[in-house]
């Protein structure tokens, strides 16, 4: 059974680079009204401008990144789908109705389902890349703050040769002064 023209869109007469164009500008139109109105989906978008460079810059293969940033990305694109379900079903009227009703939370459910997986490959994949690095910059922390905390070549009860002592050692050998720089200020002269 054909379809008469009058029940297609007029907005369909278009073929070729036309409407590659045209479905560009009109992909555009839609972003800038997803990000103006509804909220949900600006707030997947902060949430996207936090995990898409780091998933670029976490240590990981491009296996793991590549489903870092797909995870994200297909919440922002069922969310993109669920407000237009709303859309429609907000042109339709804002009568309460229970098929209104169950389309809308069919949307919210793929939204939450789309979650679920981002949640989950963010902890299986990034979190522990996270950690270690983590406990790598823990470490690093850790390190400087006992130099600060060497004190006549002790650190944390052990007792080390410093670079001081080894610079003081090179020096009185040398016929140079047997202190550090920093320190030459607040010694007495000899």
């Amino acid at each position: 059974m054909q379809v008469p023209d009058s029940l297609e869109s007029p907005h369909k007469g278009q073929s070729g680079i036309r409407r590659l164009i045209n479905a560009f500008f009109y992909s555009l139109s839609g972003l800038a009204l997803a990000v103006r109105h509804e909220s949900a989906f600006r707030q997947e978008i902060a949430l996207a401008t936090l995990l898409i460079p780091l998933a670029c810059v976490l240590p990981v293969g491009a296996v793991e990144r590549v489903l870092l940033i797909a995870s994200v990305l297909l919440v922002l694109i069922i969310e993109l789908l669920n407000s237009s379900v709303e859309a429609a079903i907000d042109r339709i009227g804002f009568d309460a109705h229970r098929l209104s009703k169950r389309a809308k939370d069919l949307g919210s459910a793929a939204v939450l389902m789309a979650l679920r997986p981002l949640l989950v490959t963010w902890l299986l994949l990034a979190v522990p890349v996270m950690l270690q690095l983590g406990g790598k910059l823990m470490r690093l922390l850790w390190r400087w703050i006992q130099s600060w905390l060497r004190i006549g070549g002790q650190r944390c009860g052990k007792t080390r040769i410093t670079r001081t002592h080894r610079n003081r050692a090179a020096a009185s050998r040398n016929g140079g002064p047997t202190h550090s720089s920093w320190i030459g200020n607040l010694l007495p002269p000899r």
